[in-house]
């Protein structure tokens, strides 16, 4: 996503869902199993000083995509969680990203 795109979705209350695949992780564009999770974690962490923390959640894409070893599927988050808390992510920042933000926006989104 560019920067614009970025800003955009925070003007819009909306949230980044953040790919986990290596391939959009990467600078090199490699689908390397052996990609660190702070890799990913530089990732969240621009979104969340670009446009705020309640407008970045877990997006995954563990359909079929190549993940990191470290998280090869959803037995792997709580290695992301942890690697995330030792990167200074507090457990209500944690919360958000991994599920509050998503339950925000389809709370404000889905109305009957």
């Amino acid at each position: 996503m560019t920067d614009e795109q970025i800003d955009a979705i925070g003007k819009s209350h909306g949230i980044i869902g953040v790919n986990f695949e290596t391939m959009n992780t990467r600078s090199d564009g490699k689908p390397d199993p052996n990609t660190s999770l702070d890799v990913l974690i530089e990732h969240i962490d621009y979104v969340v000083k670009r446009i705020g923390i309640d407008h970045v959640a877990f997006g995954s894409d563990f359909d079929g995509a190549d993940m990191p070893d470290d998280l090869h599927d959803v037995t792997g988050l709580p290695h992301l969680l942890r690697a995330l808390k030792n990167h200074g992510f507090d457990d209500a920042s944690l919360e958000k990203i991994a599920y509050k933000n998503w339950l925000r926006v389809l709370r404000d989104t889905w109305k009957e």
